[in-house]
């Protein structure tokens, strides 16, 4: 499986529209993560489950969406594995260990990291790093 790095974020998904659309474009593909509180899911596929479908799934023209249920506590390789397959980076609002993306005054990105000073990047620069294996290990503490 190919490396998917993940970056925490604070804001809503519209903040990072011009990162989301230069990463299309350049042939990669991103995720997208909620920790906080979901939605309610819609009765008809919380029926299908709790009658004890192993998935129940509502397709519309504009999107998909995906339920299982579950019966222990999320992991995040589970979660990458199954649901990010393909994604360079999925954004991940909510608490993970992982560097924090924000916009950046000048229409570029910070990147906070742990311990470490913080990182600015324009979006091309943020995407070149993205197909680096590690691109953010260096500015990691060792564990």
């Amino acid at each position: 499986m190919r490396r998917i790095h993940l970056l925490r974020v604070a804001e809503e998904a519209h903040v990072f529209g011009p990162l989301l659309v230069a990463a299309a474009a350049a042939g990669l593909r991103i995720g997208w993560l909620e920790l906080q509180s979901p939605p309610p899911l819609p009765e008809a596929l919380r029926a299908a489950l709790l009658a004890g479908g192993d998935r129940a799934v509502a397709v519309a023209a504009e999107w998909t969406l995906s339920a299982r249920p579950r019966k222990g506590p999320a992991l995040m390789r589970e979660l990458l594995r199954q649901q990010f397959l393909g994604c360079a980076l999925v954004l991940v609002r909510g608490e993970v260990e992982a560097p924090l993306l924000a916009p950046a005054d000048d229409g570029g990105w910070r990147l906070a990291f742990p311990a470490a000073a913080e990182r600015r990047l324009t979006i091309d620069q943020l995407l070149a790093e993205l197909r680096q294996p590690q691109p953010f290990a260096p500015f990691l503490p060792v564990t």
